[in-house]
């Protein structure tokens, strides 16, 4: 909706006589593109969509942490919870704030982790994070060394988004012959065969078209501004973290290890 379509078709009912639904499988929704004005651009809306795929799981607290869905533990592959502690006599002013396995905090769902309750403070996981992402940004400083790191990523997004693209088009070519076949068989009168047949051939269109941009935008240049985005980390920042970390683990010695998404594990 925010990128300016309609999808419609999400669920159906069984029967008249029921309130029983079947919700429909997202793939196979129904989308009218370009009914209305969009309020943000396709660019924002992946970027968006990345950070809600990561944030999905994460119970929402009072206390947030930049890292929350980035930490596992390496012992038992949980997530890492923050906990937080008051002291006794000011249940106002904190007294500690701990990274911990979620399995060691308390048994959830029959499962329990080696790590116990044991934690680690949340600065200096912090700060280690910090330190170890400068040290390595230094390592890969020259820009056309990252240039070329973030152009395979690139090339790798835009691959799978043109398999995406060709299954819709398939998709939509075989409804097409399905809109012939049943307007031959008598199933649609002649109108509705017209107003179906241009929906989805206006649908065919805009596939092509979004192919045509995809396949442009494989030969784009990288901006030279992005790299210097990720080059000026200052602090623990979510949007720079999704862009060069894959996870960070715990192991029950409180060691930390960074699966870099352009460096491999450290």
């Amino acid at each position: 909706m925010y990128l300016g379509h309609t999808e419609y078709g999400k669920r159906i009912n069984l029967s008249y006589k029921s309130k029983k639904i079947k919700y429909i499988h997202p793939e196979d929704w129904q989308i009218v593109y370009n009914t209305h004005d969009a309020i943000i651009t396709e660019e924002l809306f992946l970027k968006v969509q990345k950070l809600r795929n990561i944030n999905k799981t994460i119970k929402r607290k009072k206390h947030e942490w930049e890292l929350n869905g980035f930490v596992k533990c390496k012992e038992c592959g949980a997530k890492m919870t923050l906990k937080v502690e008051y002291k006794r006599d000011n249940l106002h002013e904190l007294k500690s704030k701990k990274v911990c396995c979620l399995n060691g905090l308390k048994k959830y769902r029959g499962k329990e982790c080696i790590r116990g309750s044991r934690g680690l403070d949340e600065n200096t996981l912090n700060e280690i994070i910090y330190s170890n992402l400068k040290e390595n940004l230094g390592r890969i400083i020259d820009k056309e060394k990252i240039k070329q790191l973030i152009i395979n990523r690139n090339n790798v997004n835009i691959n799978n988004c043109k398999k995406l693209l060709h299954k819709e088009l398939l998709k939509v070519e075989n409804q097409i012959k399905t809109l012939y076949l049943d307007y031959k068989q008598d199933l649609l009168d002649k109108e509705d065969y017209k107003k179906y047949y241009q929906e989805k051939s206006n649908e065919k269109a805009r596939i092509k078209n979004e192919l045509e941009l995809v396949m442009k935008e494989q030969n784009n240049k990288i901006d030279i501004k992005e790299i210097d985005r990720i080059l000026s980390i200052e602090e623990i920042n979510k949007d720079i973290i999704s862009e060069l970390i894959y996870d960070i683990q715990i192991d029950r010695d409180n060691q930390i290890y960074i699966n870099y998404k352009y460096g491999g594990l450290v």
